[in-house]
């Protein structure tokens, strides 16, 4: 199968990560933006307030001690360069007074009205009242904080209020020039933009974002391969397993979720391994059971062909005697499978419990009479109606009682009780034989299974009996227990459901 790398776990964790980091960053940025913008935009309006309190301030103070609104214009033309403003004045009859980028009066040395030289005021941003000591409105201060580049406020030596003395010699002859650019320079040396500072705090914030991705990205790579490193384990053990390979396991350890993976990885490839020995010593126990009395029947019947026994009823019974064997092998083994895939049908309908078991023991009587075996029916009721398969309660029964009497010596006690709980029927037999040994008993249940490893048929039968017992309790609902000590006896305790 080709492996596609942009398919695997790594680089999907990758990407996954870095869109969460991608998606953290910008929501950073825009958010930082947003309040940088903010608290530029009030830093703004708060030096654009501050400088508009201190040109009002300047103004008055000129007012005060100046007795012509023309020599207010000096004092205009210095707050504009300064600032970078367009400062206008008007007086309480509306006639501009004051210009600091044009000459207030107009070439017949007359004043113009607010609105024929600038329409509505559109232009400027701010305006404040102009008042006397006595509270008394003598005009209007308007601003323009941001000017056009083709505004610029007058030179001084484009108007000077004062009368022009041309007898004055000792005036100053220089090469300087007050032109546009140097107010251009001025001008931003009085009022840096504030958006230098928000483009510089974006860029700062853009590269440590991008520093911060490319930070995260190498170790969020790192981490998806340290968390993808027990998975490609995993995968490659399963490769292993499934060409075979069953003594392969993988690491366990972490103590994360994928430590209990593993854990559970490898517990079940132990659970395949011995179940793919038990499935071959199943095949060799079902071998060695079928070999056994066909090879007898084989014998028998080619030693009557060769004329070698003649057809007696010793001979005739011995051989029903095996193939009653076989055939009885072959059901348990149908049942077994049937059970195992969950498709044994019970024949349930209500009937009294009490009563079968007892029946099913009174079967016994010749064997328990042979061995001289004590045996009784203990019930606290004596009739529990219930939903089972009487069948199939008799077959579990009959196997139990069977088991019994073959492990337990003569003149032994084989008992059953039957007690009714709140919520389940117990069914308990109990025999005082040879017990099981503690090594065996958690096997006891296994298919072919026996604890006398001679298989002599007079001490267990084929191994199936408490493996079908098992598996129909369960179709029941139920479920059956076994305790036992060495040479002091055996109980097996059953639980039906009500």
């Amino acid at each position: 199968m080709k492996n596609n790398k942009f398919s695997s776990l790594q680089v999907k964790f990758s990407i996954s990560f870095a869109l969460v980091i991608l998606i953290i960053l910008l929501s950073t940025s825009i958010f930082s933006a947003f309040s940088t913008n903010k608290a530029i935009r009030n830093i703004d309006q708060t030096i654009s307030q501050n400088k508009s309190l201190r040109a009002e301030i300047i103004l008055k103070e000129s007012l005060e001690e100046l007795s012509d609104y023309r020599e207010l214009q000096y004092s205009a033309q210095q707050i504009a360069k300064l600032y970078g403003w367009h400062v206008v004045l008007n007086n309480n009859e509306g006639f501009i007074v004051v210009d600091s980028n044009r000459i207030a009066m107009d070439s017949r040395g007359e004043y113009e009205t607010f609105s024929e030289r600038f329409g509505n005021g559109a232009i400027f941003d701010t305006v404040y009242p102009v008042e006397n000591k006595k509270k008394e409105l003598i005009g209007n201060l308007y601003i323009d904080t941001n000017p056009k580049k083709n505004q610029r406020p007058l030179l001084l030596r484009e108007y000077n209020p004062l009368e022009k003395i041309s007898s004055v010699s000792n005036k100053i002859n220089s090469d300087i020039k007050a032109s546009d650019e140097y107010y251009d320079q001025l001008s931003d040396l009085v009022d840096p933009p504030l958006n230098d500072l928000k483009n510089s705090y974006q860029r700062s914030l853009i590269f440590s974002g991008i520093l911060a991705g490319i930070i995260g990205l190498v170790i969020i790579m790192y981490l998806t391969k340290k968390m993808i490193f027990p998975i490609k384990n995993l995968r490659n053990a399963a490769l292993l397993v499934g060409e075979g390979n069953l003594s392969h396991r993988v690491q366990e350890d972490s103590n994360d979720e994928l430590g209990d993976l593993s854990k559970v990885f490898n517990k079940m490839i132990e659970d395949l391994e011995q179940s793919k020995s038990v499935q071959k010593r199943l095949t060799a126990d079902i071998a060695h059971e079928l070999r056994t009395p066909l090879t007898n029947i084989i014998g028998y019947i080619e030693a009557y062909k060769d004329g070698i026994i003649k057809s007696e009823l010793e001979t005739i019974a011995t051989i029903h005697e095996q193939t009653l064997h076989l055939s009885k092998l072959v059901e348990d083994l149908r049942i077994l499978s049937i059970a195992d895939s969950k498709a044994l049908l019970l024949n349930k309908k209500i009937d009294n419990l009490v009563e079968i078991v007892k029946n099913t023991h009174s079967d016994f009587n010749n064997k328990f009479n042979d061995k001289s075996i004590k045996s009784k029916v203990i019930s606290d009721k004596d009739e529990i109606m219930i939903e089972f398969d009487s069948t199939r309660i008799k077959q579990i029964l009959s196997n139990l009682i069977e088991n019994a009497l073959i492990h337990t010596p003569n003149k032994g006690i084989i008992n059953i009780s039957i007690k009714s709980r709140k919520n389940n029927i117990e069914i308990e037999i109990s025999d005082n034989g040879t017990g099981i040994k503690e090594k065996d008993l958690e096997k006891i249940f296994d298919q072919f299974y026996r604890a006398d490893i001679s298989r002599n048929r007079s001490t267990g039968g084929t191994g199936l009996g408490l493996s079908i017992v098992k598996k129909l309790v369960e179709a029941h609902g139920g479920n059956i227990n076994v305790k036992s000590i060495e040479n002091e006896g055996t109980s097996f305790l059953i639980s039906l459901p009500l």
